[in-house]
């Protein structure tokens, strides 16, 4: 077996793991505390798709820089307008904020970015078939997360409800722009891991909706 199917599967394992132990703490008695420790889940699901990518070039980081800096600097406009996702803001649990938005949000973007890049790249060689699937897939997980978000003090809508369609459409249209200019810097993405790990995400947010 090759040694890069090797790294995948450990890196695999280690990922499930991982949102398995979250799964059941987020479910526990003890589920506020399990869902203060997510930026530390972000973080290290990062580490593992930064292994399992392999050779690491400039276009790569500027990929991921890129991704996390818009969808930072748009969570943060968002937070302190209300204009772009809907009235919003930050709960305790995703860690430190920086203008009202957590840090860790960046590396979200950046996250769900690299991985819906690597299976639209997968699926097809046009460029706005590509950005149009990315950025559907980075609102679908958005839908499973939110519900999920708000019970564990993720963050917080204007009046206590779910998020307004003008969230859902914020997300495709900034998603859509991120993956357009993440395809001029490099067309193709690949990493086997980020679709597993994207896979176990959407489990574990689908699981989490019928117990949170």
């Amino acid at each position: 077996m090759k040694r890069s199917k090797v790294i995948t599967l450990i890196c695999a394992a280690i990922a499930i793991i991982i949102y398995t132990v979250g799964y059941f703490g987020m479910t526990g008695a003890e589920a506020m505390w399990f869902a203060k420790l997510t930026p530390f889940t972000l973080v290290l699901s990062a580490i593992l798709l930064a292994i399992t990518h392999g050779k690491i070039s400039l276009k790569d980081v500027l990929i991921v820089l890129l991704a996390g800096a818009i969808g930072f600097g748009a969570e943060v406009v968002g937070v302190a307008t209300g204009e772009v996702f809907g009235s919003y803001h930050y709960g305790e649990s995703l860690g430190p904020k920086w203008f009202g938005v957590s840090l860790v949000i960046g590396l979200n973007w950046a996250i769900l970015t690299y991985c819906t890049m690597v299976i639209s790249s997968a699926i097809s060689k046009n460029s706005w078939v590509k950005a149009s699937m990315g950025a559907a897939l980075m609102v679908a997980i958005d839908i499973l997360i939110e519900p999920v978000a708000i019970q564990l003090d993720f963050w917080h809508w204007k009046g206590g409800g779910l998020p307004p369609m003008q969230n859902y459409l914020a997300w495709f249209v900034i998603a859509f722009l991120v993956h357009l200019i993440a395809q001029k810097i490099r067309p193709n993405m690949k990493n086997n891991f980020s679709i597993i790990l994207f896979f176990i995400m959407v489990v574990f947010f689908s699981l989490l909706n019928f117990k949170v």
